[in-house]
């Protein structure tokens, strides 16, 4: 009774500390409103420590200003520039979100699921030529990722009691050519990545 009484209180601490941490973020304008109460309230429904880490690694990664301080100084258009070439972060806490077109311009990527879902839509020109990596960290959650056959596909993620599949590419890929990377953790939640020639086939659903 004592060590449950004694993690219940160590877990509404760390609690009170993320939130904490958060609502600086939000004051900063360093975190949108409307993920600072997405994450608020799921920190609040948090049962366990695991969920509470998630929470956590998000709060320090998910600032918009995250690790740019040394660019605040310089002038707007150097900022912008070094700005586009920043990693992307995207969040679903108890919702949907899909993600195409601008936000893949970059190297790499950080998708957040927690109890939603993320639908990835890659098209030809998308990705750049070479490595691109996203790193997929997802408790509860889906990621559907849509590709051209022109893209290569290798997953990295450690999946626990989770799937992760990369549907068969039919066509031969050029070496050279652009490649996709997913690494992360998934936790009871599952990555799907299916190849689609929008040439070839008609464009009614993103995945049957």
């Amino acid at each position: 009774m004592e060590q449950q009484l004694s993690r219940e209180i160590r877990l509404e601490e760390r609690k009170n500390k993320v939130i904490e941490d958060l609502s600086v973020q939000f004051s900063q304008n360093e975190l949108p409103m409307e993920e600072y109460e997405r994450l608020v309230e799921y920190i609040n429904k948090a049962e366990t420590e695991r969920e509470l880490a998630i929470i956590e690694k998000i709060s320090r990664e998910n600032s918009l200003y995250a690790g740019r301080d040394e660019r605040r100084e310089e002038r707007p258009e150097s900022r912008r520039s070094a700005e586009s070439e920043d990693d992307k972060s995207s969040v679903a806490l108890l919702s949907n979100r899909h993600l195409s077109g601008d936000f893949f311009a970059g190297r790499s990527h950080s998708l957040y699921t927690i109890l939603g879902s993320q639908e990835i839509e890659i098209n030809d020109g998308d990705l750049p030529n070479g490595r691109t990596e996203i790193t997929i960290i997802s408790l509860l959650g889906d990621t559907k990722i849509k590709v051209p056959p022109s893209v290569k596909v290798k997953i990295n993620a450690l999946p626990i009691l989770s799937d992760a599949k990369v549907a068969r590419n039919t066509e031969a890929v050029s070496g050279d050519g652009p490649e996709l990377v997913i690494n992360g953790m998934v936790i009871l939640s599952s990555i799907n990545v299916k190849y689609v020639d929008k040439d070839k086939r008609p464009w009614k659903k993103l995945f049957d």
